[in-house]
């Protein structure tokens, strides 16, 4: 009965969560449209500072986006395209699920993988395969560690200090600068998010012959933005491409 119910609702949720994608309400990303991979990281659009209190998320996006095809070619791989469908899907993935579901783990891969399945279901595409993975990752300096958070410290900053109060104080006596969490620029976070991306399966996937088309999507959760808490993004990538090149993958 348990088993039942609970098929009953992941059914409902996924027929939830087709429900609201509508690619007829999305722009395509004026970054991506106006740059070539070379031309874009040429310019320097991604060294200014991702701002968490103030994102610009077209940049950010489109530096991911940027960074994966990098790698691609990098790998010999053809640069993939942007979706319209693809980028509606993931917008409404980092919309629709909280950040539990942004962990990379056995569970989260497999809700992604049965959205993949019922695509045919509710959505028209021109390409029958698909992939993808998520994360929920720090969208600032730290990776793990103590922490102290200053209450009285001015808004815009994080105001948190690697080690812990007494480290802090003792930085502060001796006129020293204490060690702040800052922030990190558009590429640093892409890299980070790719070298998190790479560890695992998702590799496969991003350096496959098989995928023409990529879309990526990223939102700051909001219930690490103020506090003691260090900010994390959710974050999620899909791929779409054709069955027939996956033996393009055998091949080097």
């Amino acid at each position: 009965m348990n088993k039942i119910c609970f098929l009953s609702l992941s059914v409902f949720g996924q027929i939830k969560y087709f429900s609201q994608v509508d690619s007829s309400g999305i722009e395509v990303n004026s970054i991506i449209k106006e740059h070539t991979t070379t031309s874009f990281f040429d310019g320097g659009l991604g060294e200014a500072e991702f701002d968490v209190f103030d994102p610009n998320k077209e940049m950010l996006e489109a530096c991911i986006f940027f960074t994966i095809n990098r790698l691609r070619i990098e790998k010999k791989r053809d640069a993939l395209r942007f979706n319209p469908i693809l980028q509606q899907m993931t917008r409404t993935y980092t919309e629709y699920y909280s950040s539990s579901r942004f962990s990379s783990n056995i569970k989260n891969r497999l809700r992604l993988t049965k959205i993949f399945k019922n695509i045919p279901r509710y959505l028209y595409l021109d390409f029958k395969l698909y992939n993808g993975y998520v994360n929920n990752l720090y969208a600032v300096d730290y990776d793990k560690g103590g922490y102290y958070f200053l209450r009285s410290g001015p808004l815009g900053k994080l105001n948190l200090y690697r080690g812990n109060k007494r480290g802090y104080e003792d930085a502060i006596e001796a006129n020293e600068e204490p060690d702040e969490i800052g922030f990190v620029t558009y590429n640093e976070f892409a890299e980070r998010l790719l070298f998190k991306w790479l560890r695992g399966k998702s590799a496969e996937s991003l350096k496959s012959r098989s995928y023409d088309y990529l879309a990526v999507s990223i939102q700051l959760d909001k219930r690490t933005m103020y506090g003691k808490k260090v900010p994390r993004v959710k974050a999620v990538y899909m791929l779409g491409g054709h069955r027939n090149k996956l033996i393009l993958d055998g091949l080097k």
